[in-house]
């Protein structure tokens, strides 16, 4: 015997003829086949009445780009006394993943005598489900029986049923809600519904919408219909129905864009009489691509590479490629400081149409300088913000310097290659020291961006820390700077005929390196943390290892001794962050940072710290959580002995 034939038998009998509670969830679904009826028989009281509902799904397999489709069938059964109409309402809810929501209310019948009513109802999508739907692979429906008489109205919870979505090579989803009226007098359903395409959101040119209205009255049905858009009429008409009526609305999407509020448009349908008497309304929300382009935003002129003191016309050109006037809310082109540099454009750019904009840059220093043009704006209710960052532009000097020659130099010169990038009138080489000026060298000048090799002699020069650069006496042009100290030193002895010695000076040249330095500790004490600002004269990266950190120790031969390190970083060009840990007894120290490379050192500089105990007066001895506790506790023994005193007495 096949049990399994049985079982299926049983199984359907249940679900045919044995009405669930209204509480009850069980899903019953017709398995072994993907195509096939979903069939249930409930027997409804309804006051005197019994009321004999039979609800069909034709398909067990669902394909979203067509409605559900649902047969019913109803009559009354009992006695042959007089009938008063009521109504026969399903509403339906969808649940989907995580989604459980309406998905309309349907007119089944308007019953007035014994005889059966029959027919089919298309239930839509709900708009929420739209992205659900692609991606889940069933869905259940979840029916509510209304029977709604002239004095009350009555609702049963009805068994779901499962359906099996196949989402296979449909393009598009039908979308739409229903809404039943409740009025015995206005026996109304009002369907809207709208294809979606599912690859993305609406952009065809226009919006087809299309209503259904459904009229169970014993007379024809005169009224208007509105379609609206966020409550703005978009569409009126008066309508004649005797039993069904279905009608489109054809909509520019364009013309949508003024009602979109982030893209997305409400739509209603409603049904009013002759004197505006709503009797019902169906709502869905759609979400529209609504042709929004971004504007398209160009810009002239933008060089990798100027140089000090140019000047820039900055080009911006704003098209606006949509067919609605686009409004701007804000534009700025910024700097990468975040300096406003610009912030003037018209505040409208009509459909198709193209603005200019120029900017004057001018680039008063050299380095890299990041630019970028913010625009807000707006489309009908549709708001958005561009960021666009522009190429990065390249500023160096256009005059430079180059030390060619060795840092020490018997012959007190300096071999110094001069490079100009573009022509320049009258270049001279000068020295600076405090506030005085010194005159070293008549370069020339530049008829076309090359370099000279010149050999700078320094005899005029004392010894002390100086400036070299270079200028133009006709144009404002000023090099980079090199940092050079000249120190006398004794480092020549020689014998002369007379077998005498020879004491010659010879003059010692290093640049500067380091700029100077901070403790940006206010407070240090024995074993604590000590941060050490040091700024360089140079923009050019310098590995760690080649900074180092020494303490002055007497007694100590050579008495500077290098020290460890905690942390060293980079906080900005030139600028480097030193951490080491402070000497364990209180006094002054004194400590030099070197900058060195391939074993020579480069140039050092000295600092000093002031190491302090902290002030013991400001200390508690006792930490509070022990502190008062304490006191609390004597001032209760001394309570308690006050006491047993004055009872003595």
């Amino acid at each position: 015997m096949n049990y399994s034939i049985i079982y299926v038998v049983v199984l359907l009998l249940i679900c045919s003829y044995v009405a669930l509670p209204v509480n009850a969830m069980n899903i019953c679904t017709l398995k072994g086949s993907s195509v096939g009826y979903l069939d249930m028989t409930y027997d409804l009281p309804v006051e005197d009445f019994l009321v004999n509902v039979r609800l069909r799904v034709l398909n067990n397999m669902w394909s979203p780009d067509q409605p559900i489709a649902m047969e019913y069938f109803i009559r009354v059964k009992g006695s042959n006394k007089p009938l008063e109409e009521f109504l026969v309402i399903l509403e339906v809810n969808i649940k989907i993943s995580d989604f459980t929501g309406s998905a309309g209310t349907y007119l089944l019948a308007k019953v007035s005598d014994y005889r059966s009513y029959e027919g089919v109802i298309n239930i839509f999508v709900p708009s929420q489900a739209i992205n659900l739907v692609l991606k889940a692979d069933v869905a259940d429906i979840l029916p509510i029986l209304i029977v709604v008489t002239k004095n009350s109205s009555y609702q049963f919870r009805l068994t779901p049923y499962r359906l099996i979505i196949n989402t296979q090579e449909i393009k598009e989803i039908i979308i739409g809600n229903c809404s039943a009226s409740f009025n015995l007098s206005s026996p109304l359903e009002l369907c809207i519904c709208i294809t979606h395409p599912v690859t993305h959101n609406l952009s065809e040119n226009n919006v087809r919408i299309t209503s259904f209205i459904k009229y169970l009255g014993n007379e024809e049905f005169e009224g208007i219909l509105t379609i609206l858009a966020n409550d703005v009429i978009i569409s009126s008409k008066s309508v004649t129905v005797e039993r069904f009526l279905k009608t489109e609305v054809s909509i520019p999407l364009q013309s949508l864009i003024p009602f979109s509020e982030n893209g997305k448009v409400k739509l209603k349908a409603v049904i009013t009489t002759i004197g505006m008497d709503k009797i019902t309304d169906a709502a869905l929300t759609i979400t529209l691509r609504v042709n929004i382009r971004k504007p398209i935003v160009t810009f002239g002129n933008v060089p990798s590479l100027a140089f000090e003191g140019d000047q820039l016309i900055l080009t911006i050109q704003v098209y606006n490629p949509n067919s609605l006037p686009l409004h701007v809310i804000k534009a700025m082109l910024i700097d990468g400081g975040m300096s406003v540099l610009y912030k003037d454009i018209p505040k409208i750019i009509m459909p198709n149409t193209n603005v200019e904009c120029k900017v004057k840059l001018r680039f008063n220093r050299s380095g890299i300088y990041k630019f970028r043009f913010i625009l807000s704006y707006s489309i009908g209710e549709y708001k958005d913000v561009l960021n666009i960052t522009l190429p990065i532009i390249k500023v160096t000097k256009v005059l430079s310097i180059k030390l060619i020659n060795k840092l020490s130099s018997n012959e007190k010169q300096l071999s110094i290659e001069v490079i100009a990038f573009r022509p320049i009138n009258d270049v001279l080489i000068v020295a600076e020291r405090g506030n005085k000026t010194y005159q070293l060298l008549y370069v020339g000048s530049f008829l076309i961006p090359s370099s000279k090799i010149v050999n700078l002699s320094i005899q005029s020069l004392k010894p002390g820390n100086y400036s070299l650069y270079a200028l133009s006496l006709t144009e404002d042009v000023k090099s980079n700077i090199i940092n050079i100290s000249i120190q006398p030193t004794l480092s020549s002895k020689t014998k002369n005929k007379t077998n005498t010695t020879k004491v010659g000076k010879t003059t010692e040249i290093s640049i500067t390196l380091i700029k100077s330095i901070k403790v940006k500790d206010a407070e240090i004490y024995p074993g604590s943390n000590v941060s050490v600002e040091i700024i360089l004269t140079t923009d050019k990266d310098i590995e760690s290892d080649n900074i180092r950190l020494y303490k002055l120790v007497n007694g100590f031969s050579p008495p500077w001794v290098l020290q460890p390190l905690t942390n060293i970083r980079k906080v900005g060009k030139g600028i480097y962050e030193l951490t080491f840990k402070a000497p364990s007894s209180e006094g002054s120290y004194t400590y030099k940072i070197q900058i060195v490379k391939e074993g020579k050192v480069l140039d050092s500089k000295e600092f000093s710290i002031q190491v302090e105990v902290k002030n013991a007066a400001t200390t508690p001895l006792l930490p509070p959580e022990i502190f008062y506790p304490l006191i609390v506790t004597s001032a209760l023994g001394s309570l308690i002995l006050f006491r047993r005193y004055s009872k003595k007495r």
